[in-house]
């Protein structure tokens, strides 16, 4: 996979180097407004909508959890320390 990458990219550098100045602007024009199609079309999608409300969702519920389970790690340890400083100050 790294090969045929590394083999387009070659490739397409040789071709850059030989286009005209009015073909690579052409090409570089296409390319652009290819990508911004793309991107409307990503944009205005309801799928990508639904997509980042269910992960802003998701990403809220896990925070949660997360401070959740270190807060109870926090104590746990804390309970288990505990004993072990009494025992040593006396």
């Amino acid at each position: 996979m790294t090969f045929v990458f590394t083999v387009g990219v070659g490739v397409g550098i040789y071709l850059a180097s030989q286009m005209t100045e009015q073909q690579r602007t052409r090409v570089t024009s296409r390319a652009s407004e290819a990508a911004r199609r793309a991107r409307d079309k990503v944009t205005e999608s309801p799928l990508a909508s639904s997509i980042g409300d269910n992960a802003s969702m998701i990403t809220s519920a896990v925070s949660e959890r997360v401070t959740e389970v270190v807060d109870a790690a926090g104590e746990a340890t804390a309970d288990a320390i505990a004993p072990a400083d009494d025992a040593a100050a006396i």
